[in-house]
């Protein structure tokens, strides 16, 4: 026998599915550029690891000044992607 909470969590499951039916997975949409650097980082062991390393102090950097001296502190001396070579310098 089912239960009425069962019956709740199977009800709310499906109204979830019908909400979502239309919807894209932005987790798995990524633009042409964004697959590209991905493609390369990953085929670059030096950079992925600083890559990698820069990601997880991300969210406790404070100010564009802060991500500015990371991003250089991390990537110097690594082979970087022209395009971020160049947004780095303008910065």
């Amino acid at each position: 026998m089912t239960s009425g909470l069962e019956l709740e969590v199977s009800a709310l499951a499906r109204r979830i599915t019908e909400l979502g039916a239309g919807e894209d997975a932005r987790v798995f949409t990524m633009s042409r550029w964004s697959e590209l650097m991905l493609t390369w980082a990953m085929s670059h062991p030096a950079f992925k690891t600083q890559l990698f390393r820069f990601v997880d102090v991300f969210p406790a950097l404070r100010g564009d000044a802060d991500v500015l001296r990371h991003v250089q502190e991390y990537f110097e001396g690594t082979e970087v992607p022209k395009l971020l070579e160049h947004g780095v310098h303008m910065a």
